[in-house]
């Protein structure tokens, strides 16, 4: 088990990056191959790695979408 949820982020994000899967699958898989409970690491989930998570769900559909402000910067 990792000791910060520093170590943990880092881990989870290399794991995403080496089997190109989102990282709510990556943690489910790695709850599954280290026999936990998603609970069980949710206190190491740090604001990053929930920003990541929560853009996993939008990407999904299952959070609304952030609208977001469209600016032409072509009247320079």
């Amino acid at each position: 088990m990792f000791e910060t949820p520093a170590q943990f982020s880092l881990h989870i994000e290399q794991l995403a990056r080496e089997s190109k899967l989102s990282y709510i699958e990556t943690i489910i898989q790695y709850c599954e191959e280290n026999s936990l409970e998603p609970s069980d690491v949710a206190k190491f989930i740090n604001k990053p790695l929930k920003d990541k998570i929560e853009n996993d769900f939008r990407e999904l559909n299952m959070l609304p979408k952030i609208p977001t402000l469209l600016f032409d910067w072509s009247w320079n």
